[in-house]
């Protein structure tokens, strides 16, 4: 049995967004994309972070039709466009797995949505871009500051996804190094080595999977 005491994130909030959205070398290194795509990603990528500094709702478009697929009437996004790709949640599948294709299916059936109590005309994920909007500000907002404020009190373990490919899990290292407190010694988390075989990176009040 393990006693858990503490929050458990994976969200992309705990760090400026465009840096850990940034897929540009992870992709370039998984051959995703060739040398003229990475130029033209690594090119959109420092417009998105000019644009946050004074208009973080072009920065949003921008961001959203390069890798979130918010596109209406089929519009692709950037980064479909440059590999071929229909979603970028991992590295290993261009199309989403027949699981998950299964599972959006029942999401949407009047049984679910009932056991929600949810309007059966209403389709599940419908507001993604309205909500997205809405948290423009906070797609743009860096709050190290609050992150290792709460690490006096609370205990964090961050996870990421080794093969995500809209989050890279780079990203999420090469930001929490940068915390004043990293402490740059690796370890495995004892009693979880087992069950997750993870690196783990800790500072203090933080571990990083």
């Amino acid at each position: 049995n393990l006693t858990l005491s503490g929050l458990i994130l994976g969200a992309g909030f705990l760090a400026p967004i465009v840096d850990l959205m940034d897929s540009t070398e992870f992709l370039y290194q998984t051959s995703l994309l060739n040398e003229t795509g990475r130029m033209i990603f690594n090119e959109t990528f420092a417009r998105i972070r000019e644009l946050s500094e004074w208009n973080t709702t072009l920065a949003l478009y921008l961001l959203s039709t390069t890798v979130f697929n918010l596109g209406t009437d089929g519009q692709k996004s950037l980064f479909q466009n440059l590999t071929g790709f229909m979603f970028q949640r991992s590295a290993l599948y261009s199309v989403l797995p027949p699981v998950v294709e299964a599972y959006i299916t029942y999401t949407n059936t009047s049984d679910f949505k009932q056991s929600l109590h949810v309007l059966s005309d209403f389709e599940i994920d419908s507001l993604r871009p309205i909500v997205a909007f809405m948290l423009s500000r906070d797609f743009f907002t860096d709050i190290s500051a609050k992150l290792m404020s709460a690490l006096d009190y609370q205990n964090f373990l961050l996870y990421t996804g080794q093969v995500d490919a809209l989050f890279p899990s780079t990203n999420f290292s090469q930001n929490t190094s940068q915390l004043s407190k990293m402490d740059q010694e690796g370890s495995i988390l004892k009693g979880l080595d087992g069950i997750l075989g993870a690196h783990v990176e800790t500072f203090v009040g933080c571990r990083v999977i």
